[in-house]
């Protein structure tokens, strides 16, 4: 199974589970060329590669809202944030002060270290997606809404606050 499919089989099984919220963003789409030294015929030359890049953006602030209403409408309790950027220190720092206990999932198939600057504001788990997944309980006693919808990869963040309104 590749790395994309076993992401999305991954948040599949984890956006199901009770008091989970799966935030995904808007895509920003890059085309860039690459340029690069190529010796053709015994000639440098210097060629161009095409390079289409997607990026998720606003998933960090809609991570940081979420943050900030559980910890200022609920009395105590934790959070697992699966992120390694750096910019939810402050958050995380406040969260701590109201009470509120943050961790840091480390996914052990990530190639990406956790910064020091999240390790010094939280804890970190570390897990296998394997580990994760076999620990999910395999049924609930209520059931829960999807809220991620594998044919829509790249929601619209609003869809909850455009249909409270209709």
């Amino acid at each position: 199974m590749c790395n994309s499919s076993k992401r999305q089989t991954f948040n599949n099984e984890i956006a199901q589970q009770n008091q989970v919220k799966l935030r995904v963003g808007r895509v920003m789409v890059r085309f860039e060329y690459v340029f690069e030294d190529e010796r053709v015929c015994g000639v440098e030359a210097k060629t161009s590669r095409p390079r289409l890049e997607f990026r998720q953006k606003q998933v960090d602030v809609l991570l940081v809202h979420d943050i900030t209403k559980l910890y200022y409408t609920k009395l105590l309790g934790c959070i697992l944030l699966f992120s390694k950027d750096t910019d939810f220190v402050p958050v995380i720092k406040t969260a701590d002060d109201k009470d509120f206990k943050v961790f840091i999932a480390n996914i052990k198939e990530s190639p990406t270290l956790v910064p020091s600057d999240l390790k010094k504001s939280c804890d970190v788990r570390e897990r296998s997606v394997a580990e994760i997944v076999a620990k999910l309980p395999k049924s609930q006693h209520t059931p829960k809404k999807k809220n991620y919808h594998s044919n829509e990869p790249f929601n619209n963040p609003f869809k909850d606050q455009l249909s409270k309104k209709n």
